[in-house]
């Protein structure tokens, strides 16, 4: 369990597959970042505020579940960041923006995208970035 993390190439703290954010300090702010190529694939993120996915390969077929507020996606060089992935955004009547950026790239692409009941949702996907991507939205989306 832990309050915020942010992940790079070469981190080796960032082998962990799974995870989960706690609240109580008030100096985290329960985000997570990673970075790099080949970062936060296949990982499970259950509970976070928000997340910022950049590079390579990164937070690729990754499961991340009750995010309370942002997703930032954006593939560089030519990566597939956020792609076939799940992403399901939790925290009833808030706010949440998805960002997948990159040109010529498959940033967000294949992946499933989830917004609770109430929720305000915004999403913006640059040239390739989010093709064949499934938007479940729900009454009062």
């Amino acid at each position: 369990n832990l309050a915020a993390a942010c992940c790079s190439d070469g981190d080796s703290n960032c082998e962990i597959a799974e995870f989960s954010l706690v609240e109580g300090n008030p100096s985290c702010s329960q985000d997570i970042c990673c970075k790099g190529s080949n970062v936060c694939t296949s990982a499970r993120i259950l509970s976070a505020s928000s997340v910022s996915c950049r590079g390579s390969s990164v937070c690729f077929r990754a499961q991340m579940s009750m995010l309370k507020k942002d997703l930032f996606c954006e593939g560089e060089p030519t990566g597939t960041a956020c792609s076939e992935g799940t992403m399901v955004f939790g925290g009833g009547s808030g706010s949440h923006c998805t960002r997948c950026l990159g040109n010529g790239n498959a940033t967000c692409s294949s992946s499933v995208f989830s917004w609770a009941p109430s929720a305000t949702a915004c999403m913006r996907c640059e040239t390739q970035a989010c093709e064949a991507a499934r938007l479940l939205l729900q009454d009062g989306v």
